[in-house]
């Protein structure tokens, strides 16, 4: 299974991108992220071979139809913990 991170290398999901590093069993993590270095700069600090960094702009709606699809699952979307933590919720798709 392929996970998509959207803004995976940014302050809050770079924590999802993380997680999902030490906890999941993905074949693929893609950082899709605007900020091509600060994704590959991640990637090195992670060293996980199954990280990919992708160009994304959230603004380009057709890139998102393109990019989507390929995925099993992708973030984010953001709930709040009971300590008041803005985090990532990570979407299936069914």
């Amino acid at each position: 299974m392929k996970a998509l991170v959207l803004g995976g290398a940014g302050a809050v999901c770079s924590e999802t991108t993380r997680d999902l590093v030490q906890y999941s069993n993905f074949d693929e993590i893609v950082i899709a992220e605007n900020n091509l270095e600060a994704a590959n700069e991640l990637i090195d600090e992670l060293g996980d071979p199954r990280l990919k960094a992708v160009q994304f702009d959230a603004n380009d709606y057709d890139s998102m139809l393109k990019l989507f699809p390929g995925h099993d699952v992708d973030s984010p979307d953001f709930y709040i913990t009971p300590g008041n933590h803005l985090t990532p919720m990570i979407m299936t798709r069914c």
